[in-house]
């Protein structure tokens, strides 16, 4: 590796970590620390291993650059795991430049914040590795690599579900093998087992939510005529995949690129999920950006084998240019949000997003309306703000007797986790604030109170106010607002228990 090319991946590693510190943790990602904070064996959306992936940072600090140093760390892992995988079958530049084309692509690159698509990369990444390793061993029997293999394969499921669509390249590979099959297949199972085997079990003792959620609720939800989705992951695909095509990449590459050892591998490992993608896309199902990033490191790799140095070096600038454009148009843009982005927040973002500018100032004023209210726990009305809300008493707040956070009323399919961290019962009684963001109605929560009163507030220019509700009806308000929606998103029908839909045994 040339020394401009070591000179600009340094200078492009420090402004990712710049990107890293500049952007404020709001949002899903604000959810994700949530599930860290909140540990527990699973969650309501997916599989929970992004939630232990930050648990231990989270005990030491819930700084946003602090809580996303496991994905900058990720990332340079997994470009020194290319680099090492790739010089097994590549002599020359080709491993090092394939190393440096996936730590620039675009995607990959701004990928610095904690979300579950971090931890199935990283798990993905090195179980296919150690996939490939055990196979091209002579192992006679249990082979300790494969069961290494299956163990990772196991923590990428835990990330996201999507970690299933690796599986056709493994077995593929494995039947193309030849050699001790049924061995290797077995080593692979057990290390998986585990995993799997925590998983269905939490999610039968808790409703089986994921997969409730992941199978029933999100399907009902069509995201718009098939024409209008495919059309946006083709976007997709090319945002990913810019500076290969640009220099280079055609369908005669693809075919000719498709076969043969590790270069064969690696493109089934990217492939076959983007085409499920695709299909998916077909029937009106919407695709996330997002989604790509676990296929950015066997894309590289696959470039890498299949390009000839001349055009994989030409990849490995454009990526360059690309992400350290995008990078500095983000430092730019979030180091002076009110000049650029406030225009274009409504008004609910608006104000979590002010929170964020100034968390320590948020969090003052959150415990002395809690204090001189007298309130035992805070609410707002969706899952993003409530989570924003709650990392923030985390950083400025008492974390040894953190206020109790969640969200009151609303519908919605997505953060149903609070259903699990709400505790009802010993609310009976209290005094409870709620964030209310437009101009609140005294008579809409008046049942579920002795008394209500309107306390307005003001937060960096953004006018909300506190509901006031002393004498919480907590069983009349389980009975009336809250059941409804548990018996709507967790069904009553399936074996396996479902306590939470009950007031009994509500926590």
């Amino acid at each position: 590796m040339s020394r401009t090319l070591r000179f600009a991946l340094g200078a492009a590693l420090l402004l990712k970590i710049l990107f890293a510190w500049v952007i404020p943790g709001f949002g899903d990602e604000a959810y994700y620390v949530y599930w860290g904070t909140h540990f527990s064996g699973g969650y309501y959306d997916l599989p929970p291993m992004i939630g232990w992936w930050l648990w231990p940072f989270l005990k030491l600090s819930h700084y946003p650059l602090w809580t996303r140093i496991p994905a900058l760390i990720a990332g340079v892992l997994i470009a020194l795991g290319i680099r090492d995988w790739l010089a097994t079958e590549s002599k020359g530049a080709t491993p090092k430049l394939a190393s440096a084309l996936f730590f620039l692509l675009p995607l990959p690159f701004l990928s610095v914040f904690s979300f579950p698509d971090v931890p199935l990369m990283f798990f993905g990444f090195f179980s296919a590795r150690l996939f490939d390793h055990g196979l091209r061993r002579e192992e006679k029997g249990f082979n300790p690599y494969l069961l290494s293999a299956g163990a990772l394969f196991g923590a990428a499921f835990l990330s996201k579900y999507f970690a299933v669509l690796l599986l056709p390249a493994f077995l593929f590979s494995g039947i193309r093998n030849g050699k001790h099959r049924i061995q290797g297949a077995v080593s692979f199972a057990v290390g998986a087992l585990p995993f799997l085997i925590q998983h269905l079990h939490w999610n039968r003792e808790h409703c089986w939510s994921n997969f409730v959620f992941n199978l029933v609720t999100r399907q009902r939800v069509q995201e718009g005529p098939w024409q209008v989705t495919v059309a946006w992951y083709g976007l997709f695909l090319l945002v990913a995949g810019a500076p290969v095509l640009v220099s280079g990449l055609s369908l005669q590459k693809v075919r000719a690129g498709a076969s043969g050892g590790l270069r064969g591998f690696l493109f089934l490992l990217w492939a076959i999920p983007a085409l499920s993608f695709g299909i998916s896309s077909l029937f009106g199902k919407g695709q996330g950006l997002h989604w790509l990033l676990f296929l950015s490191p066997f894309f590289a790799g696959w470039a890498g084998l299949a390009f000839p140095t001349q055009r994989l070096r030409r990849a490995v600038q454009l990526s360059l240019v690309a992400s350290l454009l995008l990078g500095l148009s983000g430092v730019l843009v979030f180091s002076f949000p009110r000049q650029s982005l406030f225009r274009f927040f409504e008004h609910r973002y608006r104000l979590e997003y002010e929170m964020t500018l100034a968390p320590r100032s948020f969090a003052r004023m959150v415990l002395a309306d809690q204090v001189s209210t007298g309130a035992s726990a805070v609410f707002t009305s969706n899952y993003s703000f409530s989570s924003s809300l709650d990392w923030t008493l985390h950083r400025f707040g008492d974390r040894k007797v953190p206020l109790p956070i969640g969200v009151w009323g609303g519908r919605s399919r997505f953060g149903r986790v609070f259903d699990w961290t709400a505790s009802w019962k010993p609310l009976q009684g209290k005094t409870l604030l709620i964030l209310r963001q437009g101009v609140p109605d005294p008579g809409a929560d008046s049942a579920y109170f002795d008394e209500v009163s309107i306390l307005p507030q003001e937060f960096g220019g953004s006018r909300f106010h506190w509901v006031v509700g002393k004498g919480f009806q907590a069983e009349r308000y389980f009975r009336d607002r809250v059941k409804p929606e548990l018996d709507q998103f967790y069904l009553p029908f399936l074996p396996g228990t479902c306590s939470i839909r009950e007031w009994r045994d509500a926590r």
